[in-house]
């Protein structure tokens, strides 16, 4: 191996052992801030959650973007009527992207077992049919300390962490996920 390769491979490695440490830190703040209950039993997943009803509740299957000025609502619903019903997702991700800042709550049929997928598609809080234990929900949102594709929860992918980019963005505005996100 020729010493460019050799201090390549160094500078990689050296990248490869920042990017664990950041990811470590991000997960230690996450678990050090962890998932509280809110009156009324909302599990807050992030710091925008808020306690009471939500301004507006989106129905599986709803179009969130026939519905106008949502950025003056504090809290947005999508209802999850079953676990298996997965269509609240989008509403999230859709809100997010769109630049919704408040609370966007999970309300309905979420188990713990969700938790972390709903906080990666942008919910902040979950009102779910049955209790879920916060220190649970503790454990189930930090099991995961890196994900390699970007999410509506504003953690970077490990492909950009790794390249030292430091976002979820790669080349020519690409988001991670093969498209800028453009119709069309």
């Amino acid at each position: 191996m020729g010493e460019a390769a050799v201090a390549e491979a160094a500078v990689a490695k050296a990248v490869a052992e920042a990017a664990v440490a950041e990811t470590a830190a991000v997960a230690a703040a996450v678990a050090e801030a962890g998932p509280r209950l809110l009156d009324g039993g909302i599990l807050a997943l992030d710091p925008r959650a808020r306690a009471g009803a939500p301004e507006l509740v989106i129905a599986p299957g709803e179009d969130v973007r026939a519905h106008g000025g949502l950025g003056n609502l504090a809290v947005i619903g999508v209802a999850f009527p079953r676990f298996r019903d997965g269509r609240g997702y989008s509403s999230a991700r859709i809100l997010r992207e769109s630049g919704f800042a408040g609370d966007v709550r999970a309300v309905g049929d979420v188990t713990l077992d969700q938790l972390l997928f709903l906080k990666r598609a942008g919910f902040s809080s979950v009102a779910p049919e049955r209790p879920i234990d916060p220190a649970a929900a503790a454990v189930a949102l930090a099991r995961f300390p890196a994900f390699y594709q970007g999410g509506a929860d504003g953690s970077v992918p490990a492909f950009a962490l790794r390249h030292g980019t430091g976002s979820g963005r790669g080349p020519a505005g690409r988001n991670g996920t093969g498209h800028d996100g453009a119709a069309g």
